[in-house]
Formats: C-alpha cells, structure tokens, sequence
C-alpha cells in the first residue's frame, strides 16, 4: 500500500497502455500454460491465499477455468474466465487487468451499450446516457430478453470483493459495466431494452443502439479533460461544517497533498469549524503516508494500523526492487524512515524467499498537536472506499474518534489485503496485479470474512439520484445539525 502502489479505483484500469494482440483468439494450449502460470503465482506470492477460500474450493474453481478453456477464446473471453477464478480469493488487490482486452475487443469492431447504471436493493437503474431513449431514473428489466437481477448476478461473478462485502461487488459492475456486459453477454447493433419508467411506473420497450470504438474514445477523452482535482474543500453554515473530499490517496505529489491538508486543518481553525465530514467515497486507496497524514489530524496519531504481513517471492522481490529502481534496499528505507512505509520497504528487501514477516508500527508519530481538529469527525463511505481509505474510516471508528455513514467499504472488520504489484501472464500478455501483503486491524490474527459497517448504513435514492442530490451528503448534513 506504498505511494507507487496501485489499487483499486476507477482508474486503475486506464493505467494500462493498449497494446495489439498478437492474434484474435487464444489456443487452449496457450491459456492453460497461463493457468498454470496463474496458480503458482497464487500460491508462490499471496500472502494467505486460503484466508477465505479452502484448498479444495481453490483446486476446484482452477478445474472448472480449465474445462472453460477446452475451446479457442478471445482475450476478453478470457479475461472473464480469469476474473471469475482470482475473484475466489476475495482479494481485491490479486486481479486481471481487462482494459487493453476489452479496448481490442472494441477494435476489432465490438460493441458496448453506453449507459451508466446504479444497482439499488438489487435492482438497476439507469442514470445517465441511453441515447435518450430511456428516462433517467428508470430500472432496467430487461436487456435482450436477459432479466436484471440474471444480469447482476453473472457480472457480480467478474467483479471483486474483500471478505464478504457485498456492496464492493456491486459497485464495482456498476463502474465497469461497459466493459463487463460484453464479456458475458453477445451484443449486435441494436438491444431490445424493457423498462420501468421513474416515477411514473410505466413499463416501456425499445430497441437501444450499441456503440463502437469512435465513440468511446471520444467519450474518455471527454472523461479524462473533464477529471476532478484528487482533493477539495466545501463549507456549509458560514464555515461551521467542512467537507474534506479526499478522492485518492495517491494522485498527485506528497507534498502537494500534505500542503493541501495543513492548510484545510488552519483554514478550519480560522473559520471556527466544529464539523468535518471527511469525504471517501470512490477513494480507492494509495499511499499509506498519506493516510497517516490526515489520520494524525485527527487521532494525534500517524501510526494506525496494528501489522502487517509480507509474504516474500522471487517475483515479488523482483518486483518490488524495480519499484525502486534497484535502489531500494539503500534509498527507500531512509526516506522513509520512521514511518510504517519504511518497516514494509525493509521488510520486503530483507525477507528470505518463500517466508512470511510481520512488521509491527511502534514508530513515534510526528503531527502539528496545535492543529488537531476538536469538532465532531464524519466519514462518508462507500463499496470503493477502498484499502487504505476503507482503513482510516475502520480506524476511525474503532479508535472513537468519529462516526462512519454510508455503506460497507472495501474492508473486513479485521483488515485487508494490499502492496499491488504488476506482472502479466506468459502467453496471452494479458495484465495482472499481485497482493503480498495483508494489513491487519488488530494483533490478534483473526481473518474473519465480515465486512467492516458503518455507524450509519446509508443506501443511496433514485429519487435522489433523478435530482443530482447526495443522499448520503444530506444525512450526514441532517444529523450534524440536529446536534
């Protein structure tokens, strides 16, 4: 969970460069040498790989990816054979990377439909896009004859969750649709789509066009101009209550961030404010430093996790040295020294190969004391609140120091898996990120598969949704000034 680590946000998978697949469908042969690679990467590097899946379900899900590559598949195929087996581990930082499948796949003439969805109470509904042809706020019931809640549950298979959060599945099809649906379900030009009108309850059908590549270029390229600053700040009742939108905790420089959150922590001293709602919602996680920064803010403390857990690998050493430029095992443990970042970068040079270390954070904390915030202390947080944000709002809470709204995040109650490296597999060149490490919540060593929960669950309206307002925002908000 580094500063150079990538973790699960929307934008992981547009950190890839599109590469040209060599040839349009795969051999068995070729996808079971990456199965073969695929297990031994698994069982060499994970950390726990049997945390919550036994080795009998392991062998049994690697029997039925093998059965599933008994015939020639595209990449995108399978990658969705792929996504469904590390999916087992319910780990979300061991998983395929499917961007540069899927944006072949739409090369070679694909579609994609070109709408965006929100799941709610197990049931879809359409925000935006439809060409206009479907009113916003309406459930879809139908897409090709394929009923939604078939819909969910196939392309909840692909998607990835820690433990057993359930909304971090479903959050995730959401974010990925465009790329998911193709994956399991064919598309031609046009899709036969039924639905219910919002709020007038009328059940419509249409025939919804697809999209081809043009389009979607077009669209992210929009999408990338128009991508919001990683952090901001909002005030409400003349400064009384403050919205501290943290997006990531590892775009951008350090010490912009740093800069950024001592001068939010003055800013709220200035302005008398006695309520911070820290926004960490979509935050899928980065640097650990970053966390701690804006943790000891709040705790006085920059340490906040109990331990971590390092599982050490040829590959995983390899890996991590590049990470450094060969220059880790002399440079990164000084920059670092004294932070939790420090221990993880000298523990994972010096483990021996194929042991387990574990790294305790006792190192004094270092914070502005005059700068601790004394207001009451919010979190808002979601299914992608993610690794390092999903373990500040569980510090949050099970330190006392402020109330968590929202729904599950992407944590168990003890911790979570994390320190992504990349790799990808030998014959089909399709991506990959690998976990070596665990981050635990607690010294105990209990690896319940419980989702972390929030003081408040908090589950988003499409009335809200129709009218662009924050259900969540507005609860915290509400709850705030009934005080």
């Amino acid at each position: 969970m580094g500063k150079r680590v990538i973790f699960l946000t929307i934008q992981i998978f547009l950190l890839f460069s599109v590469q040209v697949f060599a040839q349009d469908t795969l051999t068995t042969a070729e996808m079971r040498k990456d199965l073969a690679y695929l297990k031994n990467l698994i069982l060499t590097t994970h950390p726990q790989p049997f945390t919550y899946i036994s080795n009998q379900q392991f062998e049994l899900a690697f029997q039925k990816a093998e059965l599933e590559v008994e015939q020639k598949l595209t990449p995108l195929d399978f990658s969705a054979v792929l996504s469904e087996l590390t999916g087992k581990l319910k780990d979300t930082h061991f998983r395929i990377i499917f961007n540069e499948a899927f944006q072949e796949y739409l090369k070679n003439g694909g579609y994609y439909l070109d709408i965006n969805i929100k799941i709610l109470s197990d049931k879809m509904f359409l925000v935006k896009g439809g060409e206009n042809l479907i009113e916003k706020g309406s459930e879809i019931l139908e897409i090709n004859g394929n009923s939604s809640k078939e819909i969910i549950d196939r392309l909840s298979k692909l998607s990835l969750t820690e433990g057993n959060v359930s909304a971090t599945r479903t959050r995730i099809v959401e974010s990925f649709f465009k790329m998911f649906y193709p994956m399991v379900y064919p598309i031609d030009s046009l899709n036969n789509v039924k639905f219910r009108t919002f709020p007038s309850g009328s059940v419509k059908e249409i025939f919804l066009p697809s999209q081809k590549l043009d389009e979607a270029t077009q669209k992210e390229t929009h999408k990338k101009q128009n991508k919001k600053f990683p952090y901001e700040l909002k005030f409400w009742n003349n400064g009384a209550i403050a919205q501290l939108i943290i997006r990531s905790f590892s775009e951008g420089r350090d010490k912009d961030f740093k800069k950024f959150i001592k001068k939010s922590f003055v800013t709220f001293q200035l302005r008398n404010t006695r309520a911070l709602i820290i926004d960490l919602r979509n935050n899928g996680g980065g640097s650990q430093q970053r966390m701690n920064c804006l943790f000891s803010y709040i705790g006085g403390e920059e340490q906040i996790l109990a331990n971590t857990i390092l599982k050490q690998s040829e590959l995983s050493r390899r890996l991590f040295r590049k990470r450094f430029l060969y220059c880790g095992s002399l440079i990164a443990p000084i920059i670092e020294r004294g932070t939790g970042e420090g221990q993880q970068t000298r523990g994972a040079i010096k483990t021996k190969i194929g042991e387990l270390d574990t790294a305790y954070f006792n190192n004094p904390a270092r914070y502005k004391k005059d700068l601790i915030f004394k207001g009451k202390t919010y979190v808002l947080a979601n299914g992608l609140t993610g690794s390092a944000s999903a373990l500040f709002s569980a510090a949050i809470q099970q330190k006392g120091l402020g109330k968590v709204i929202g729904e599950e995040c992407m944590t168990t109650v003890d911790g979570t898996f994390g320190m992504s490296l990349k790799d990808e597999l030998p014959e089909s060149k399709l991506p990959l990120v690998i976990s070596i490490m665990r981050f635990n919540l607690n010294n105990d060593f209990k690896y319940s598969p419980e989702p972390f929960q929030p003081h408040f669950l908090v589950e988003e309206k499409i009335e809200d949704l129709v009218v662009d307002k924050d259900t969540q925002l507005e609860f915290a908000l509400d709850l705030i000034r009934k005080k």
